[in-house]
């Protein structure tokens, strides 16, 4: 958190010369308050206290910084309806609750050089939930084996049966149950690759997957897309879209009580996401929204 004040992001979207100033001069007020106090009624303490001067400039200074520390976490409700969305800037696998994790479309594993890379989330959640990457294969066997698939002769390296994107396999290890996501294509150098549209298309699919088959636990979400998916688009954008996508799933039938959209600290500090205008916008959607449920069960969220 001390590192958060030397952060771009803090100088950007935090800090304020406003609230610097009022508080210094808050500080200044009460030092003069203090000193005509002691001049009426303790005058022996009068020249302690305006010794004590740049203390109190001090204090506004530090209670400047206080006043302006990063918002860890807010919640909105939606208008009307049992359904929270919540911002929390923490490691995803801190916070308690059912993962979704952003995969490929040949749903691959292997955490060797130059393929899956264990800084992605998918990496770091096989190396905290699986001993063997042997028992993940199979569990997503397991877990696709109705699932629509064709070959890809292209690949050669690593996995070749590919699923549409927004196919979701649902896993459970160590008591923790993920959805793994397919969003992004991943060639034989491990490189993957997806667009805005197939994030939009995967987040459909994830929400009907959830509203027969989920568990109406709260649902851990990271900026899907934003790492090594490399989608084009500010994690602004990216996040803004889960946001609107979910609320306009609400409409179709309720698969959860919360949806926690997790900012990793890393990411705040080095990226553009302003929370201040984030926890807004979260507002506004949930109190505007409206919702209305079409044929076929498609939930439409109109503002």
């Amino acid at each position: 958190m001390i590192g958060f004040y030397f952060s771009k992001y803090y100088w950007k979207c935090r800090f304020s010369v406003r609230v610097l100033i009022g508080s210094v001069l808050t500080a200044l007020g009460l030092f003069v308050t203090l000193v005509e106090i002691a001049d009426n009624l303790y005058p022996s303490l009068t020249g302690s206290i305006k010794a004590c001067f740049f203390i109190f400039v001090i204090a506004g200074v530090l209670w400047s910084f206080w006043e302006t520390r990063i918002q860890s976490s807010f919640s909105h409700r939606l208008d009307n309806r049992d359904i929270s969305i919540e911002v929390r800037v923490a490691d995803m696998f801190k916070v308690r609750g059912e993962y979704v994790i952003s995969s490929n479309t040949t749903f691959d594993t292997d955490l060797g050089k130059n393929f899956i890379s264990t800084k992605s989330t998918q990496g770091q959640f096989t190396v905290k939930y699986y001993d063997d990457i042997g028992h993940l294969d199979k569990d997503l066997e397991d877990a696709l084996k109705d699932q629509q698939s064709n070959v890809d002769v292209s690949k050669t390296k690593g996995k070749n049966k590919k699923y549409p994107v927004g196919t979701v396999a649902k896993i459970t290890a160590k008591n923790q149950t993920s959805y793994f996501l397919a969003l992004a294509e991943i060639n034989d150098h491990g490189n993957t690759k997806a667009t805005y549209d197939d994030l939009k298309t995967a987040l459909a699919k994830l929400w009907d997957f959830l509203i027969n088959r989920g568990n109406m636990e709260p649902i851990i979400v990271p900026a899907l897309g934003s790492g090594f998916s490399r989608i084009n688009q500010k994690r602004e954008d990216l996040i803004h879209e889960i946001i609107d996508s979910f609320v306009a799933a609400c409409s179709a039938g309720k698969f959860c009580e919360k949806l926690i959209l997790v900012v990793h600290p890393k990411d705040l500090t080095s990226c553009d996401i302003n929370l201040g205008e984030l926890d807004k916008y979260i507002e506004h959607v949930c109190k505007y929204t409206m919702h209305k449920t079409e044929t076929l069960g498609v939930g439409i969220g109109i503002i």
